[in-house]
């Protein structure tokens, strides 16, 4: 009985901090971006594999404790003030939105007391504040990785921006990644607008109807 109730108790610590780190309440963790979206990756793999091969919960947890670990070192790295916040709120968002949605998949409340006890409407508000973060950092990654509209550039800059994109194309395709996943886990849709704007919604999966919209 132990063993569950430690499990609960870090992923309820894991989610407090982040939470912090994606309001801004926190500490200005050096958080690489890179490093735990792969991560994210590979416990999804892990994840898919273990609920198909009999559902394996041990090999699950043991994927998903690593995922914690990890991100707890990331979050408590020291602080650096030139270190550009967009991309480390986005890599711990979608690590926190994952785990999330997949605890609540199988019937676990991982939450604090004080998570428990919370009003239902300020639980959306945070929803709301939270997605509204996630969809305005990535919507900077993504125009960043996508470098410019090639719509009425020059061959010159048409050419600048393909070789932007290239060497940019982790970025995109974990945006890419997060676009899916949320799409996929939570029912929540990310739509990206000629434009270079980010708008998302949340559809109720039962009835299909537009839950949230921002």
């Amino acid at each position: 009985m132990r063993k569950p109730v430690k499990i609960l108790k870090k992923l309820a610590a894991l989610r407090s901090m982040a939470l912090l780190h994606i309001q801004g309440e926190g500490t200005s963790a050096m958080v690489n971006n890179e490093m735990l979206m792969q991560s994210l990756m590979s416990t999804q793999k892990v994840v898919r594999s273990a609920l198909a091969d009999n559902f394996d919960t041990q090999q699950m947890m043991s994927a998903l404790m690593s995922l914690v670990h990890i991100c707890n070192i990331e979050l408590c790295k020291p602080s650096n003030k030139n270190e550009v916040k967009a991309r480390e709120v986005y890599s711990i968002a979608a690590v926190t939105s994952y785990i999330d949605t997949l605890m609540s998949q199988l019937g676990v409340n991982h939450t604090s007391q004080h998570a428990e006890h919370a009003d239902s409407a300020a639980s959306s508000q945070s929803l709301e504040d939270i997605m509204n973060s996630v969809t305005h950092f990535r919507e900077k990654v993504r125009n960043f990785s996508l470098g410019g509209n090639t719509a009425n550039a020059s061959v010159e800059e048409k050419s600048r921006i393909k070789n932007h994109r290239k060497s940019h194309s982790v970025l995109l395709d974990s945006s890419d990644q997060l676009r899916d996943e949320l799409a996929t886990l939570a029912g929540i849709i990310i739509k990206d607008t000629t434009d270079g704007k980010s708008h998302w919604h949340m559809i109720d999966k039962a009835s299909g109807e537009v839950d949230t919209e921002s």
